[in-house]
């Protein structure tokens, strides 16, 4: 029930959920401490969920701008990814808001706020769409690997006139000592892709970072993940899933290898 309830942007085959494929109530299990549950007899199956804080915490404030920083480092490689998803949140603007809110790139106020820009400007948000399907096209070429040369060199270059559009947006801010890079407030449909430009950057321009992208081992996965494990040696997208897969399957065949043997 607990994975049921969870964020499934990351799971790709979905059809046995059936209308629950559609919902979930918090992005990881890391948020759950407690789980109970009843079975009552019923002549039709039906779910009743209650969420409640536990004792001694308060609900959690909408993240701020400012409070991105970990969350927008990875953001790229999820969009990326988001091609061999179940879901696809690129089918129109709103699908697209609604799964960068559901990853903190956005806040509540931001989303409501370019959700009224979209139903104002339904052709803009339309060109705003097409232009993210090219971008994470680009995406997935380089950081899956599979360019080389001018072709690399062209997709490369696709994505970096994409972020230098979206960087002269910024500007700088006096703050703490220093002057830091600022994203003025999101007023534009267009403006929707700016937590994206911002981890692209990161992925990019970081020293050792673009080094630690890998690509799942699992058979028939084609999504990619920053490597931050300590000796650098993850192979798997989720051990939840693609690593859980793997497991059973190596037990399977020592299952099989053993029985092969005793015949």
């Amino acid at each position: 029930m607990a994975d049921v309830l969870e964020a499934k942007s990351r799971r790709r085959n979905l059809d046995h959920l059936a209308e629950l494929a559609g919902v979930s109530l918090y992005v990881n299990d890391r948020q759950i401490r407690e789980v109970q549950y009843t079975h009552e007899v019923s002549m039709s199956t039906s779910y009743t969920v209650r969420l409640w804080p536990l004792p001694g915490t308060t609900e959690p404030e909408p993240p701020k701008r400012d409070d991105h920083a970990p969350r927008v480092r990875v953001l790229a490689i999820d969009f990326a990814n988001t091609k061999s998803d179940a879901q696809d949140p690129l089918t129109d603007y709103q699908t697209l808001l609604r799964w960068l809110l559901r990853g903190g790139a956005i806040t509540n106020d931001e989303h409501q706020l370019l959700s009224r820009e979209a139903d104002g400007k339904p052709s803009d948000a339309r060109g705003v769409v097409a232009e993210a399907r090219e971008l994470r096209d680009a995406l997935n070429a380089t950081l899956r690997g599979r360019l080389s040369g001018a072709e690399e060199r062209s997709a490369l270059d696709q994505i970096w006139h994409w972020m230098v559009d979206c960087f002269a947006a910024r500007s700088f801010v006096w703050g703490d000592g220093a002057y830091v890079m600022k994203w003025p407030p999101a007023s534009d449909v267009s403006h929707a892709l700016w937590p994206i430009a911002a981890s692209v950057e990161h992925i990019f321009l970081t020293k050792g970072t673009r080094q630690r992208i890998r690509r799942c081992a699992s058979e028939g996965c084609e999504r990619v993940f920053l490597d931050n494990s300590r000796n650098h040696t993850r192979r798997w997208c989720s051990m939840n899933g693609c690593g859980n897969l793997a497991k059973v399957r190596r037990l399977r065949q020592r299952l099989r290898s053993s029985i092969q043997l005793t015949r």
